[in-house]
């Protein structure tokens, strides 16, 4: 592929505000499908895309997505009855969204502007324990607009999280001075929440109730709803097993949990789940995002976060895990990066799933920061662009 000298930091920049979801393409299309643009403009930026390729594939994504000015689900979330209200009551309501981005725009834009390092400090830190809310999208766009430094592309992201809340529990029980000094590694958890009959059966049991059928809310997000309304002690139960690792620092921290949502990632069966590839783009994203925190603030929204992945391994139907996926198959001994990335260019762009691009950017940018050798890394790029993607639930 060409350098990235053909798409510059400012070109990629001009791209995404003409394009943006303020200017051109609700935040969401299909009634919860969210808005991936903004992502996969900056996957392809970091991969050292072609311009040629960067708008090839661009153009082809945009053909799904929802125009702002006439958009069905636009339409269906905008409700004149609320613009009375401040935007501290539109909280976990998912209406009148531009309402809620026109006051993250102006903390940015007024007479005394934050930084996009104070706005992000200051806002996210209040928001945090909806982290979840829309299969973590939100949290993914702030990442994103992190990643290149780009206020108004946070603004859009705090907004959808302000818009899409889904707290996980206003009181999650012990101290979370606690967290992270258990005895169980995060495979392990999760193989005794896979063994818990009566919490999957019980989420069984609900996809079947009036409840669960709430609409404009996709099958995979009804379900962390009602795991965070009725079992979320249960599942902070399992969270408080975790053993996390040493001082270290923040970004590490993070790299490593990374590592072990790739580790279950790539060793689940059915192979390449969707829900899972969220967890791979929010902890990258929430990466981005835990520098510019306090460290028991790191600490209390890092346990949020643990509870949300358990809860999306729940939600996904509990896949087995199998370690030789991870350690052994396939062989990636003599695979290199410059071959995956040339690999996942090949493939036509009205097949590779935006998803898939943002993993091997992922894995491909973090390759060089992780302590030991960087093949589950590897196996993750392959397992999302060797097998279907699989959409299972409870």
């Amino acid at each position: 592929m060409a350098s990235t000298e053909n798409i510059d930091i400012n070109y990629l920049r001009e791209f995404l505000h003409e394009h943006s979801i303020r200017s051109k393409y609700y935040v969401e299309y299909l009634g919860f499908r969210s808005n991936h643009l903004c992502h996969a403009a900056v996957a392809l930026y970091e991969l050292k895309a072609s311009k040629e390729y960067f708008h090839s594939y661009l153009n082809h994504y945009q053909k799904r997505l929802e125009a702002k000015e006439n958009s069905p689900t636009h339409h269906s979330q905008k409700d004149a009855d609320l613009d009375s209200l401040g935007v501290p009551e539109l909280l976990g309501r998912r209406k009148n969204y531009y309402q809620i981005l026109e006051h993250f725009d102006s903390l940015t834009t007024g007479s005394d502007p934050l930084s996009w390092e104070e706005l992000v400090k200051r806002e996210f830190t209040e928001l945090a324990l909806g982290i979840a809310g829309s299969a973590f999208h939100p949290l993914i766009h702030i990442g994103y607009g992190i990643a290149i430094e780009d206020s108004p592309s946070i603004c859009e992201g705090l907004a959808y999280l302000h818009h899409s809340y889904l707290p996980i529990s206003e009181s999650l029980g012990p101290s979370v001075e606690t967290f992270g000094q258990g005895d169980r590694s995060f495979p392990t958890i999760l193989t005794d929440v896979r063994q818990d009959m009566c919490l999957n059966n019980w989420l069984k049991e609900t996809k079947n109730s009036v409840e669960f059928a709430e609409p404009g809310v996709g099958q995979f997000q009804q379900a962390l709803i009602q795991l965070f309304k009725h079992k979320s002690q249960e599942v902070l139960g399992y969270a408080e097993h975790l053993q996390l690792p040493g001082d270290l620092p923040p970004a590490t921290l993070m790299t490593w949990v990374l590592e072990q949502i790739l580790i279950v990632y790539t060793g689940s069966t059915p192979r390449n789940d969707f829900f899972l590839l969220h967890g791979i783009t929010s902890c990258w994203a929430l990466r981005n995002i835990v520098p510019l925190l306090t460290p028991s603030k790191l600490k209390q929204i890092l346990r949020y976060y643990v509870v949300a992945l358990i809860s999306t391994y729940l939600a996904c139907g509990c896949p087995t895990i199998n370690m030789d996926l991870v350690e052994k198959v396939p062989d990636v001994e003599h695979t290199e990066w410059k071959d995956i990335k040339k690999k996942m260019f090949q493939i036509p762009v009205e097949q590779l799933d935006e998803h898939i691009l943002k993993v091997v950017h992922i894995c491909n940018e973090l390759k060089s920061s992780v302590a030991a050798d960087a093949s589950v890394f590897k196996r993750a790029c392959l397992c999302s662009m060797d097998f279907p993607l699989s959409f299972n639930g409870p």
